[in-house]
C-alpha cells in the first residue's frame, strides 16, 4: 500500500513538473508578445525575433492538449495565435472545429502587422482563416514546421552582426535598463565587440567595451527623451578580422 503511495506521488509530481514547465514556456511567450504590444501605440504585433523564438519554442514543446488550453486565454491576439499554431502542426479538425465552435462569437479584435501593412482581425474571422487554409497548405505530416522555422531564426542570428542590449526596443531603453548594461554584446557568440565611442550630451568617452562609473553618472543624469549616440564600434568577427558596427543611437524612455 505504501508503495502504491509513493508511485502516486511520483506520477503526481512528475504531472505537476510537466505543467509548470508548459505554463512556463507560455508565459515566456506571451510575456514577450505583451512587451511587444505595449511598445507601440496601435498595440499591434511585429513579431521581432526574440517574440518568435519564445513562439517557436513553445509550439514545439508543450503538447496539443496544453495548446489547446492556451485558446482560452484573455488577450485576443493569445487566443488567435495559439490557433493558428494548432493548424500548422495539423492537429485532428475535429479538435480545431470544437476550439472554432467555442469561439463563433469572439469578435474582440486585434492588429497584425505584414510587411508595412497593419490589419485588424477578430479572434473568430482570424481562427476561420487559418482553418479554411489548412487543407489547402497542411495537407501532409508537419510536426517538424516549427522545429524548422526555429533552426532557419537561430542559423539567421548565428551569422548576423547584431548588438543587442537587454530592454532596449525600438531605439528606446529606460535609463534604470541602461545602467545595467556592464558591456556591448552581439546577439550571435561568434562575434565580439572591442571597443566603441559613447556621446551623452557634450561628452564623449572612448571604452574597451566597458560602461565606466563616469559613463554611467552621465546616464544618471539624462532625462527622458535624452538621446545617448554610441559610434565607432569595432567588432571581431568569426575570421578574427574586425568590422565597424552601425552606430547606436538610444533614446531615454
Amino acid at each position: 500500500m505504501k508503495q502504491l503511495l509513493i508511485l502516486l506521488i511520483l506520477i503526481s509530481q512528475i504531472c505537476y513538473g510537466q505543467t509548470c514547465s508548459n505554463d512556463s514556456l507560455f508565459n515566456r511567450f506571451k510575456n514577450d508578445l505583451q512587451f511587444e504590444l505595449l511598445r507601440y501605440d496601435n498595440n499591434y504585433i511585429v513579431w521581432n525575433d526574440e517574440t518568435r523564438m519564445t513562439y517557436y519554442t513553445f509550439m514545439i514543446k508543450c503538447p496539443i492538449e496544453c495548446l489547446a488550453k492556451y485558446v482560452d486565454d484573455s488577450i485576443p491576439s493569445i487566443r488567435a495565435i495559439v490557433f493558428a499554431g494548432l493548424v500548422q502542426k495539423n492537429v485532428d479538425n475535429s479538435l480545431l472545429e470544437e476550439i472554432l465552435n467555442k469561439h463563433k462569437n469572439d469578435t474582440a479584435e486585434f492588429l497584425v502587422q505584414s510587411v508595412d501593412v497593419v490589419f485588424t482581425w477578430t479572434v473568430r474571422e482570424y481562427m476561420q482563416s487559418f482553418l479554411n487554409i489548412k487543407s489547402l497548405i497542411f495537407k501532409s505530416d508537419t510536426s517538424d514546421y516549427f522545429k524548422f522555422q526555429l533552426e532557419n531564426l537561430q542559423n539567421r542570428l548565428r551569422n548576423k552582426m547584431e548588438i543587442k542590449i537587454s530592454g532596449e526596443y525600438e531605439g528606446k531603453i529606460s535609463k534604470e535598463e541602461l545602467l545595467l548594461v556592464d558591456s556591448l554584446k552581439c546577439s550571435s557568440e561568434r562575434f565580439r565587440v572591442i571597443s566603441f565611442y559613447m556621446k551623452v550630451a557634450n561628452k564623449t568617452f572612448v571604452t574597451e567595451n566597458i560602461f565606466t562609473q563616469e559613463m554611467k553618472d552621465s546616464i544618471r543624469d539624462m532625462k527622458t527623451g535624452d538621446r545617448l549616440f554610441i559610434d565607432n564600434i569595432i567588432v571581431e568577427v568569426p575570421d578574427k578580422k574586425v568590422r565597424r558596427h552601425v552606430p547606436l543611437i538610444l533614446e531615454i524612455r
